[in-house]
């Protein structure tokens, strides 16, 4: 294996990392365990580096015998006995598999909340009549649910019936902020996202707060979310 080849895998490396990382406030992990890990298999790479000089660009030939010895993947660095990757690793990828699975699921779904409603309206009168008042067809949802709810508000779930319809209603929420204004009202439609996404979505608004409230009132920008990420953002100018 080449040091190219091998230069490229450890980026990959790096990248499943910090995907790992990202996760680990959400595991119950020796996070000591891990770093320990990281550091065994960045020595691996080392060790391989410094080697890679002679080695061929695919195989290894033993020169005292016939056996042709094929190098390790590079993802075996990982395992650590009977072929298996360790525990923690193990919890971080099933962790990371879930979460996939469940965007899957949530994909076309979003959550109404704040709306005034009456779980024994079966037609969802009210959603309808929101619907109508920002612009939208109620054919957009194929079905509704009332969710159960810790306070007051009786957040609804509403199945889209594909992406286009989804993104069709989240671009109208942005109609909810005038609405709410005029009837001094709460209300707003946001993507159904799962748990992990959640906790990720919870830590951004955080720092967007935290960095919006250390802003100087001549400052010509604010902090917002953008694709999953802190942007700043232009004011618009009168």
């Amino acid at each position: 294996m080449n040091v190219a080849a091998l230069k490229a895998e450890n980026e990959e490396l790096v990248r499943k990392n910090l995907i790992m990382y990202n996760n680990l406030g959400l595991l119950n992990i020796d996070k000591s365990n891990l770093e320990k890990e990281i550091t065994n298999v960045s020595l691996q790479y080392k060790a391989l580096l410094e080697k890679s000089d002679s080695l061929k660009l695919n195989d290894c030939v033993m020169v005292d015998s016939s056996v042709i010895q094929t190098p390790k993947l590079y993802a075996d660095l990982f395992k650590i006995s009977n072929n298996k990757m360790s525990e923690p690793l193990q919890e971080i990828m099933k962790v990371v598999t879930n979460n996939e699975e469940e965007k899957k699921k949530r994909e076309n779904n979003l959550i109404v909340f704040g709306l005034e409603v009456n779980r024994n309206d079966k037609n969802f009168t009210n959603v309808k009549k929101l619907f109508n008042d920002i612009g939208l067809n109620e054919n957009l949802v194929d079905r509704a649910y009332y969710l159960n709810s810790k306070n007051d508000q009786t957040p609804i779930k509403l199945k889209a019936y594909d992406s286009h319809s989804r993104n069709t209603i989240l671009k109208a929420a942005k109609k909810l902020k005038q609405l709410n204004f005029t009837n001094k009202s709460k209300i707003s439609i946001v993507q159904d996202l799962s748990y992990v996404d959640r906790q990720i979505h919870k830590d951004l608004v955080n720092k967007r707060n935290i960095l919006n409230l250390n802003l100087k009132e001549n400052d010509d920008h604010y902090f917002g979310i953008r694709n999953n990420n802190i942007a700043r953002i232009s004011k618009i100018k009168s």
